[in-house]
């Protein structure tokens, strides 16, 4: 039997979106920036010291951190709001359906159904949760009108289907 919500998406639901990109985009930097700021320290150390080599850590390490999260929160929400307040599809009213095998989200501009075992991967955040068709692609579903039994039960699917945890790409 299949389970149906309604939901439309607000100008903060899709600024939740953005911050959740973009806290993986930052993840994905740090993973080069840490081996960069490792090299620099040690050749800092080599140079001028095992002090001033940890004292280069430190402070790259959290300058690196404030400055990246700070210019999300400073940046993204002015982006984020120029983008849905331009864009009439993402504040269409959507319909969502689903069963044991497939996801069904229906609106005014088109329609949107596949299986469970399609879906590359899914995210979240404590405002949403978002299913990845494909890599570019996401379908987000507010938390604040979406029931957390439904959230589970479309997390739960997901999971049995393949995914192993959130943010992961199917293998």
């Amino acid at each position: 039997m299949a389970t149906r919500y309604s939901y439309t998406l607000s100008e903060d639901d899709h600024l939740a979106f953005w911050l959740l990109l973009s806290r993986a985009q930052y993840k994905k930097l740090l993973l080069v920036a840490a081996p960069l700021v490792v090299l620099a320290t040690i050749w800092t150390a080599v140079q001028n010291g095992v002090l001033a080599g940890v004292i280069l850590l430190l402070a790259a390490g959290i300058a690196g951190a404030l400055a990246g999260r700070g210019l999300d929160w400073l940046l993204l929400p002015p982006l984020a709001r120029k983008h849905f307040n331009e864009n009439a599809l993402l504040r269409e009213e959507v319909e969502l359906t689903f069963d044991d095998d497939s996801l069904c989200l229906s609106q005014r501009s088109g329609n949107l159904d596949f299986r469970w075992v399609d879906a590359l991967k899914f995210d979240e955040s404590d405002e949403v949760f978002a299913v990845f068709p494909a890599r570019n692609v996401a379908y987000v579903i507010p938390k604040v009108t979406v029931p957390n039994s439904a959230i589970d039960g479309i997390r739960a699917r997901l999971i049995s289907s393949g995914l192993v945890a959130k943010g992961e790409v199917r293998k």
